[in-house]
């Protein structure tokens, strides 16, 4: 009886203590690099099969170390649940040493393109996409952002939205930033075979720097769903 209930009570006490991290429906990678698995990090969603590769790719307490001087990177294939259409959601910690890096489905140029995150030579966080496989279109924060030190990045677009503004949002640490806009983003995404590459920008260019975890969802978020994605994995994070 003795055990029993020290067994319900240690249930309890982690209950209140391990922070909660939110997996809905539309979760379609869960990519935890906090955790060492050498070259085959696994999404924890199990929708699709991640590789990683260079021979600086190293693994060092929360995080995965990207060098630029290499090729490393994370591949996540292809499958279909990484094709999005009218909406997404985009979740990553990021610890920037050199100001160039991204994620998302993109070969050489815009051959290829689907969608990218990146954060780029002007220190900004920019969210691009097509609709038709050519004409590129973005959004990216008016405010640069500092490196060496990890920032929590989500990105939102729904192509129901009336505007530019309305269709996409860069938040940072939780709060939705001010947008500059080239192009009007399209209603939907273009689906390309592109594979979805984790610190490759333009299907050439490396970063240099950590990332921790990266989640995407085939929804949009709402502001209040970005500050409890914020919330949940800082704790994981620090």
């Amino acid at each position: 009886m003795g055990l029993l209930r020290y067994i319900l009570l240690l249930i309890v006490f982690c209950s209140f203590t391990i922070p909660h991290v939110q997996r809905n429906k539309d979760l379609v990678l869960h990519l935890d690099l906090r955790k060492n698995q050498g070259k085959l990090p696994q999404d924890e969603t199990g929708l699709n099969y991640c590789v990683g590769r260079g021979t600086t790719l190293v693994h060092e307490r929360n995080s995965y170390r990207f060098s630029s001087g290499g090729t490393d990177e994370v591949d996540c294939g292809t499958k279909s649940p990484l094709n999005f259409t009218t909406q997404i959601t985009f979740s990553v910690w990021i610890f920037m040493n050199s100001t160039i890096t991204g994620i998302g489905k993109q070969t050489s140029g815009s051959s290829g393109f689907a969608y990218v995150v990146a954060y780029n030579t002007d220190n900004k966080v920019y969210f691009q996409m097509t609709g038709n496989g050519t004409t590129v279109t973005y959004g990216n924060t008016t405010t640069t952002y500092p490196l060496n030190q990890w920032v929590h990045v989500v990105c939102t677009y729904n192509g129901g939205g009336s505007t530019n503004a309305n269709k996409m949002q860069i938040y940072i640490n939780g709060i939705a930033r001010s947008l500059a806009f080239a192009g009007t983003i399209p209603t939907s995404m273009y689906v390309t075979t592109a594979n979805l590459r984790v610190n490759v920008l333009n299907g050439v260019t490396y970063g240099n720097g950590k990332m921790g975890l990266i989640r995407m969802f085939n929804s949009y978020f709402t502001p209040n769903q970005v500050w409890q994605e914020y919330v949940n994995t800082k704790e994981l994070m620090y």
